[in-house]
């Protein structure tokens, strides 16, 4: 049998639930950059929160990025397999996108040197 206290108790635990995923979604910190890379040098630097298409032509392949609602995708490349592609969207800070092929690297970082000491090499 059920009694007030279960389901008071349930329902506290729904709303600590709800509020554990809410809250993270909400303090999505569009503040990041794209940070492109092409054989190992900065490509350019692009504000997260801003949608645009950049594309990137390194050792005869070429890749277009996605950027969207605070996401990065691979929408385009050139390379056989694709499989920078077929990663999808990355969102979180220091995700990483890479296109072997081409050696074009895409992550989220903070600008300039403040990323954390993160680079494509010790990645």
């Amino acid at each position: 049998m059920v009694k007030k206290g279960d389901i008071v108790l349930i329902s506290l635990l729904l709303i600590l639930c709800v509020i554990g995923l809410v809250v993270p979604a909400a303090q999505k910190d569009n503040s990041d950059t794209v940070i492109v890379t092409a054989g190992g040098s900065i490509h350019g630097e692009y504000p997260l929160g801003e949608d645009r298409e950049i594309t990137v032509s390194y050792g005869g392949h070429t890749c277009v990025i996605a950027v969207e609602e605070g996401n990065v995708r691979m929408k385009a490349a050139d390379c056989e397999d694709k499989l920078c592609v077929k990663q999808g969207a990355v969102h979180s800070h220091n995700e990483i996108i890479v296109c072997l092929p081409s050696q074009i690297t895409v992550y989220i970082g903070k600008s300039g040197a403040d990323d954390g000491g993160m680079d494509t090499i010790a990645y």
